[in-house]
Parts: structure tokens; sequence; C-alpha cells
């Protein structure tokens, strides 16, 4: 048939007994119906469609049938369909006869055309090369429909490869553009300005290639991009590269989903950009990327401002890789509420990752800025309980960044933090250069449930954890008694971290992230007394919370902190309760000076249930404040053994009002299973120090200062073996500085008392024995040297007249000035 674009009317065709079929130049209007079909007594044909055009100006629709039965070769070239209503038909209905011969499709438009219950092209074929490229659809609607469906005629496959497809202004409602049970090679896609409702793009059995593809400011809801149909235990892999989704808006909408246990090879997404998407919903929503897979390749991913959305689920993986991946905002738009009620109404569902089940795990480059998240970890590993606990998993994270994001906890008893990994298997876990910069955390209930942390939670009571390189800079955690890091494990190692700036933070940290004003008139001191009184400040531990059985820390640099207790470290030994500290730095820490309540000092010990075997060595203490406990270290000693060795200490303007350096309390009866051994200490305090906190301090009654002048010393241990070498005490000292109580051996040795200023009477050393056992005393070479006592009266210290706060509840979207 060839013609020169002039109509053709008749409806119906019956082409019988030829080899070849061309048809060139074809103008069709179509009114109710139009039918073309083919014959050949059984044999292959070949076909040529070229140059031809459907259109239709029926109000109502009509049938419009194109069959190709015995095809051989199929070559169809700028085939049109324009302006009309197609129900209940298989446009364009092909049949393969033979295998080894191709099929090309190309340069094929849909314009303003209703589709219901139609498929556009059907395509039952046997090892064939099908090549469709350049196919344009403009201002469609598609109902209950199908572009391409092909279908498998035999035991071998094809390789469909499709180019080029451009879908634009069109309506999808229950529909499909590509189902195929063939090998699929997808290029060069774009969905531009629709609107999807209900549907599965593309839905795939065996190997998928995809690259090169675009949506842009669609409207997709309830629907799926790329769904994987069922096939019953056939290997095959899945390759996505470049796809770029941007200023859509999604709801419940996923990108990839693969949901069967199948002989997968592999999965490999690369190369992949959301920028401006949203998610308008107030209920959480689907992971874009939920798979499944022996090993899966996540790689090059860009997402930018983009909100309230999840993004990859994977489950039941043996390998995982996922290298260089950026979540950002360009800025951090919300501000935290001071209140729940003004939560409730901005819900921010945020989540990377959520990882379940895996046997190897790496994870390096990865960068998450400015986002926010409610009650969900923005990454969260956990183990697949199923799989037998035998089995050893490996954790690798590497060069992990997370600067400006907002963490809000509004439920109970949740595994909570910006990073998260519980596992009741046994794992290697290894963390390398992680920042954690200008972070936020507010919980608005109270939760006993111990199952969050601000950064970093880790409960893997089985596994071996080694964090080296992990900086933490001005990061805020408020209304909650959980902690910055907190790591559950059988061993824990860390080496080389620097912790700046935690609760301890300038004026324009709050405004930025909270919704308060605070007056640019405040000094710091000032500042932090609103936030505790505010925000609150009720964390234990400045830093982290470690529950372990041994746990090492190599080098550490902890400065500028506040916490409610433990300004630094809180530690829990199990079982050996094996603890080695060296080489570490910590200054200008505090505890809550406004309590009146008993704290722990900036490093607590809890051994209560467990031995102790403590090795701290080649410390510096610099300003660092409690009131009423050890400013350095609180131990709870262990009720079966303890060996304590500290060496190589210098401790400057330190204070507490209790036990400055530490309380050691054993059990007498078994003096001899506890071992403490004290070398090379200097102590140094300075009378302007004192003062500055002094002037920190509420006002402190009658029965706190009976409790602080007796039984108080700067060493106060009881209950052990002693041996204490190289002490030197220099300037202000409040108390005791040794008070020894039911020790069965004291050794002291090169002991210096230097230029020491008290403001009352007390003893220096004190030595008490009142339980009848045998005791060894030693003291070698004690000196003291310009002893001066002063008057209290000398001590000038002005106590600081903290501010009157203010507060007066507004709307939620205003300011709280304070």
């Amino acid at each position: 048939l060839t013609g020169e674009l002039i109509p053709l009317h008749i409806p119906s065709y019956q082409i019988d007994h030829f080899d070849q079929v061309e048809i060139y130049n074809l103008l069709v209007p179509v009114y109710d119906r139009f039918f073309l079909e083919f014959q050949n007594r059984g044999q292959p044909i070949d076909y040529k469609i070229l140059n031809t055009t459907f259109l239709s100006k029926q109000v109502g629709p009509i049938d419009l049938k194109i069959q190709m039965d015995n095809q051989m070769c199929l070559n169809m070239h700028n085939v049109s369909i324009f302006d009309a209503k197609i129900e209940n038909s298989i446009i364009f209905g092909i049949n393969s006869f033979s295998q080894n011969s191709d099929v090309l499709i190309e340069q094929i438009y849909f314009k303003n055309c209703i589709f219901n219950n139609t498929i556009l092209f059907k395509l039952k074929t046997d090892q064939k090369r099908i090549i469709i490229q350049d196919v344009f659809i403009e201002q469609c609607q598609f109902q209950n429909s199908s572009l391409f469906i092909f279908q498998q005629d035999g035991e071998y496959q094809s390789s469909i490869i499709i180019k080029s497809i451009i879908i634009k202004k069109s309506i999808l409602f229950n529909s499909q553009f590509i189902q195929s049970y063939d090998n699929l090679f997808l290029y060069s896609f774009e969905y531009i300005e629709n609107q999807i409702t209900n549907s599965q793009l593309i839905s795939f059995s065996t190997d998928l290639s995809c690259f090169n593809f675009s949506l842009r400011s669609n409207v997709i809801i309830e629907s799926i991009l790329f769904a994987q149909l069922f096939q019953n235990s056939y290997q095959f892999k899945i390759d996505i590269d470049e796809i770029s989704l941007s200023s859509n808006i999604f709801e419940n909408f996923q990108v990839l989903v693969v949901d069967q246990i199948l002989q997968l090879i592999y999965i490999v997404l690369k190369n992949m950009t959301f920028k401006e998407n949203i998610n308008p919903q107030t209920v959480i929503q689907n992971h874009l990327f939920k798979l499944t897979s022996p090993n899966i390749l996540i790689q090059n991913v860009l997402i930018i401002n983009t909100f309230n959305l999840r993004y990859i689920y994977l489950y039941n993986i043996t390998e995982i890789n996922i290298k260089n991946v950026t979540v950002q905002n360009q800025r951090q738009e919300y501000m935290i509420p001071l209140f729940q009620e003004c939560v409730i109404y901005k819900q921010q569902y945020s989540q990377l990752l959520l990882v379940q089940g895996f046997q190897s795990l790496y994870l390096g480059f990865i960068k998450l800025v400015n986002q926010i998240t409610i009650d969900q970890s923005v990454i969260e590993i956990l183990s697949n309980p199923i799989i037998l606990k035998g089995e050893q998993e490996s954790i690798l994270i590497q060069n992990v960044t997370f600067i400006g994001n907002i963490l809000l906890k509004i439920s109970k008893g949740l595994i909570f933090s910006i990073f998260s990994i519980y596992s009741e298997k046994t794992q290697q876990i290894k963390l390398d250069n992680f920042l954690y910069q200008n972070n936020s955390y507010n919980q608005y209930i109270p939760d006993a449930s111990q199952s969050s942390a601000s950064l970093l939670f880790i409960s893997s009571l089985y596994s071996t954890i080694t964090p080296q390189n992990i900086q933490c800079f001005e990061n805020s955690l408020t209304n909650s008694s959980n902690t910055f890091i907190v790591i559950k494990s059988n061993a824990t190692q860390i080496k080389a971290i620097r912790v700046f700036h935690h609760n301890y933070l300038r004026k324009e940290f709050w405004n930025t992230y909270y919704n308060i004003k605070l007056q640019s008139n405040l000094n710091q001191l000032e500042i932090n007394y609103i936030i505790t009184k505010t925000l609150g400040i009720n964390n234990k531990g400045g830093v982290m919370q470690i529950i372990v059985d041994k746990f090492t820390l190599e080098d550490g640099l902890f400065q500028y902190l506040i916490a409610e207790s433990s300004s630094v470290f809180d530690i829990i030994t199990q079982g050996t309760g094996i603890i080695r500290l060296n080489s570490c730095n910590i200054a200008y820490t505090q505890n809550n000076l406004l309590s009146n309540s008993e704290q722990d000092g900036s490093i607590s010990i809890n051994s209560k249930l467990s031995d102790l075997n403590l090795k701290l060595t080649n410390f510096t203490f610099s300003y660092i404040h409690n009131n009423f406990a050890p400013a350095l270290l609180s131990i709870s000693t262990s009720k079966f053994t303890n060996i304590i060795f500290i060496k190589n200490v210098k401790v400057l303007n330190c204070f507490s009002l209790i036990n400055l350096f530490s309380s050691l309390t054993f059990s007498s009866d078994k003096a001899h299973l506890n071992i403490v051994t004290i070398q090379n200490i200097l102590i140094q305090q300075s009378y302007e120090a004192l003062i500055d906190f002094s002037q920190q301090l509420v006002h402190l009654d009658s029965t706190i200062l009976t409790k602080i002048t007796e039984g108080n010393a700067i060493f106060n241990i009881a209950g052990c073996k002693l041996q204490m070498n190289n002490i030197v005490i220099e300037g202000v000292v409040l108390s005791s500085i040794f008070q020894f109580i039911n020790c069965q051996k004291i050794q002291l040795k090169n002991i210096l008392f230097y230029k020491i200023i008290t403001f009352y009477s007390f003893t220096l050393l004190h030595i008490e024995q009142n339980i009848q056992f045998l005791s060894i005393i030693q003291v070698q070479n004690l000196t003291t040297q310009n002893l001066v006592l002063l008057n209290s009266k000398d001590l000038n210290c002005i106590q600081l007249i903290y501010p009157n706060l203010e507060f007066e509840y507004k709307l939620c979207n205003q300011f709280n000035p304070l």
C-alpha cells in the first residue's frame, strides 16, 4: 500500500498471500474502527510501515488494530497516531515466526490521544534483536493500558533495545510503558510534566540495563518506575546508570523494586541524581529503592534539596558496596521548636539507607548536609536474625560527613540516631574518618529505653568495633538523657578522636537551629545557663557512652563540653572489664553546675557487674569543672577484682567540690584483690582559676558545706593495695590531698606539696584503719614547701548573677525571645 498522504477511508483490510508487505505514506482517518491484518499461508512475512499517520476526530472511542502475524523482519518508521480515543485494542500486534531476525521500530509519535484498556505494541518473539527508538508521546492519557508488551515465544531470550523515549504532559492511571520477559536495554528516557498514578512504568524479569533516564516535574502517586516481574530461578543482572529525578512530587513512589529472592548475579546503580523533589504527605512513605540480591553496587548518588523521602532499603544481601553518596540541602530551613505541638504538623521522614541482612558491607564517601528526620535514623544497619548467628559479618565505613542535620524524637523505644547499627551477631566493624558538625538532636518525651544517640548508635554485643579519625564539632543534644555516641560491643578500639563544643555553643548556633532568639549582649556563661534552663542539658556523657568487655582509647582531644553528668565518657564494663586509655587531652568540660545532685566526673567507669582492669596513661586535664563528684574520674569499682594503673597525668586548674581526682572505694575484706598504682601525677591549680570556678556555683547551704569539708580529698581511696610515686601538688587546695582508709598496703614515694594555698584547716594526708587486719604503710621522700593558709574572706569571689529568664509561649511559627 502506498499513497501520498491522502486519506484512506476503508475501515478494514485483510491482505493474503504476500511474502513482503510495504506500507508507505498513508494518512488513515479512523472513524469507528480500522483493522489491518496480514496472512501468508503460515509462511513468514517481511513488514515495512513507513511515513504513516492515523488520526481521528471522533468524540467517542474507536477501535484500531494492526495485526502482523508470522513476522520475519519488521521495519516501522515515522508512524503517528493523533487525536484518537482508543479502547479495548491491541494497536500493533506482532507475532514472530523465526529466530535471528530483527525488529526495528523508530520515530513513533502519539499526541492528544486517550488509551483505555489498550496495548499500543504487543510483540511475541523468540530469539530476536528488537530495536525501538525515538518514541514521542505528548498530551496523552493512559488508563489500564500499556505502551510495549514483550512476550517470549519459546525457550530463547530476545534482546530488546529501546532508545530515546520522551513522554510529556500525559496522564497515566493503572498503566505501564514496558512489560518484558526478555533482556532489556533502555537508553535515554525522559518523563516530563506527567501525572502518574498506581502504575508500574517498566516491568522486567531478566537482564535490565538502563542509561540516561530523566524524570522532571512529574506528579507520581503509588507507582513504581522499575518493577521486577516474577521469574522462577533465573540468574540475571540489573545495571542502571545516569538517572535524574528533579522537581517531582512523589507520594509512595518507588524507583526500583526487586523483592524476590532469586539467583541474581548483581545489581549496579550508578550516577543517580535527585534534585528538588518533595513528598507532601505527613505519613511515612516507601523507600525509593527496595532491593534484595547477592551483590549490590551503588555509586555516585547526588540528592539535592529533596525533602521527606526515604531512599534505599536493602535486605538479605551478601555483599553491599555503596560509594560516593551526597545528600544535601542548600540550607537548613527548619528550626527545632520548643514544644511538640509545633512538630506534629511538620513531620519529616527522611532516610538515606536501611540495610537488613548482609554478610559484607562497605560505605565510603558519604555526605549528609542539612537533613531533618523524626524517629528514624538517616542510615540504619540491621542484621537478619534468621541467618545463623555463627556467620560473621563485616562492616567497613570510611570518609563519612554529617553537617547541619536535625533529629527530633517524639516516640519511645526506637533505635534512633544519624547513623545506627544493631546486631545480635558477631561482626567486625571498622569506622574511619567520620566528621560530625553542627548537628542537633532534641527529644520531646521521656524515654528510659536508652536506645538513641544523636550522632552514632551501635549495639553489637558480640562484635569488635574500631573507630578511628573521628571528629565532632559544635553539636547539640537537648532535653534528653541520651548521649552523642553510644557503642555496645564486646571490644571497642578508638584511635584519633577530636571532639569540640558539644552543648557549649555560640548564640549563633542556637539561633540558627532552634526556634529561639538569644540576645546579642549575652556572654557565653549566660548562654549556657539559658540553654540549660530552657532546652535542658540532661545528657550523661558529653561525648559517648561505652558498654564493653574491652575498651581501648588512643589519641583523644576533647574540649568545651557540657553534660548533666560524665562530661566526656560514660563507660560501663562487662566480663573482664579491660580499659586502656592513652594520650588524651581533656579541657574546658563541665557538668551541670546549677544542680545540687551528685554527678559523675569527666570520665565515669561503672564496673559493678564485671572485673576492672584499668590503665590510664599520658593524660592532660585542664579547666574541668564539677561540683558534687570528682572532676576527673568517677569509678564504681568491681565487687570481684580491680587492677588500676594511672601514669603520666597532668591536671591544670580543674575543680570540684568533692574528691577532685577520684574516689576509689573497694571491699576491704578483698583488699588483696584490689591493686591501685598511681605514678607521675602533676596537679596545678591557680587562685584566678578558683575564682572563675566559684563564681559559677549556685548558693551552697550549710548541709552541702558540711559534706564538702568532711571526708573529702583529692585522692580518696579505701580498701586496696596502693602504690603512689612521683606526685606533685601545686597551688590552691580545697580539701585533703590524700585520704586512705582500710588499705592493706600503702606505699608513697616522692611526694611534693608545693606552694599550697588553703582557706581552712584540714589534714593534707589522712590515713585511717577501722577494721582489724595487717596493714603495711611506707612513706618515702614526702616534701611540703611554702604552705599558705588564707582566710576565706580573702577569696575575692563575686557570684555570677545569671539573667532572669522570661519565657513566653507564642505561636509555633514565631520566635521565643530569651
